[in-house]
């Protein structure tokens, strides 16, 4: 009987990077389908908390060299 489930991407983010995540469930009531859906949920909602981050701290940069720039 099944009684976790793991999930796990890797995804290439550019400039020869790869970044991995990976998530556990626990198979309930033998439904190992919504197990499944709940990591790969899980797996999907870390890369889009990355890339919200990434962007961030990449805009904080442009604008930061921006005001170095400016007379």
């Amino acid at each position: 009987m099944i009684t976790q489930i793991s999930y796990a991407r890797l995804y290439n983010v550019g400039n020869f990077e790869n970044i991995k995540f990976e998530a556990v469930a626990t198979v309930e009531d033998g439904n190992a389908a919504a197990a499944f859906e709940e990591a790969k949920n899980a797996v999907h909602a870390e890369m889009r908390t990355w890339v919200a981050e990434r962007t961030a701290a990449e805009q904080r940069k442009r604008e930061a060299f921006d005001r170095t720039r400016q007379p």
